[in-house]
């Protein structure tokens, strides 16, 4: 299959090169065969694709839970800080301020 912008860009490269370039002989079943290869490839990258975001989602949230278990207020070294409800600073600078 032939796209307007792959005609194009044969005709810039005869251009440039200043001859016309000769016709390729091709056989129309291989290429049938060669392209049902290449599409069959593409779906199962995509399919292998979306199976590995799945899983690295799944594994993401589990560290994040992980993480939020371990620094439960209730085993903080600061528990006096926590306990009188002081407010939480942040040390970064607000933009515009």
């Amino acid at each position: 299959m032939v796209s307007q912008y792959d005609v194009e860009m044969m005709l810039r490269l005869e251009n440039t090169l200043g001859q016309k370039l000769e016709l390729y002989p091709t056989d129309d079943e291989e290429l049938s065969l060669l392209q049902e290869q290449v599409d069959e490839t593409g779906r199962q990258a995509a399919s292998q694709l979306c199976d590995e975001q799945v899983k690295s989602k799944s594994s993401s949230s589990r560290k994040r839970r992980s993480v939020v278990e371990e620094t439960d207020d209730k085993d903080r070294l600061d528990d006096d800080v926590v306990e009188a409800g002081m407010p939480k600073y942040s040390l970064k600078r607000k933009r515009g301020a």
